[in-house]
Parts: C-alpha cells; sequence; structure tokens
C-alpha cells in the first residue's frame, strides 16, 4: 500500500482577479518535474483549500494560480499530497 504525505509548495499571497489567488511557490522544486497543475492543496489541517490552475513566472520566482475551494488567508502554507514509503 502507498503511503500519501503532505509536502510544503509555497504560501498564499492574495486575492487577484477576483475569484482566483496567486500563490509564491517554492523556488527550490522543479515544477517542470514536479507538476502541481490540477492538484489539491491542503492547509497544515489537512483540509482542502485550493486546485492549482497554473505555474507562471520564471525559476527563480514561481507563483500559482489557485482556484479556492474555501477561505484561504494570507501567508498561509500551502502543502500538496504526494507518495511516499509504502507502508508495511
Amino acid at each position: 500500500m502507498v503511503k500519501l504525505r503532505l509536502v510544503e509548495v509555497g504560501s498564499s499571497a492574495s486575492y487577484t482577479l477576483g475569484d482566483k489567488v496567486l500563490a509564491k511557490l517554492d523556488p527550490k522544486r522543479d515544477y517542470t518535474t514536479f507538476n502541481i497543475v490540477g492538484k489539491t492543496l491542503f492547509n497544515k489541517e489537512g483540509r482542502a483549500i485550493a486546485k492549482v490552475l497554473d505555474v507562471i513566472g520564471n525559476v527563480n520566482e514561481p507563483y500559482a494560480i489557485l482556484k479556492p475551494l474555501s477561505r484561504i488567508e494570507a501567508n498561509e502554507p500551502l502543502l500538496v499530497k504526494v507518495k511516499g514509503r509504502k507502508a508495511k
């Protein structure tokens, strides 16, 4: 059985374009291989808070455009589920 874990990918920045959120992403990750477009993001409590619509910007300052699923606070950490080690 594959275990899922939450990995922090950035933090929310501000609401833009009316109903979308601009989020600053961690520049240490390569978002061409670690694709988060279409994935659901979670807060630290594990509650689904947004869906990633697109990753924009350059590799040194990546941002994501999010569709909120619930209220997102400013500078709230954003986490995505990734496959971890197999559970024994």
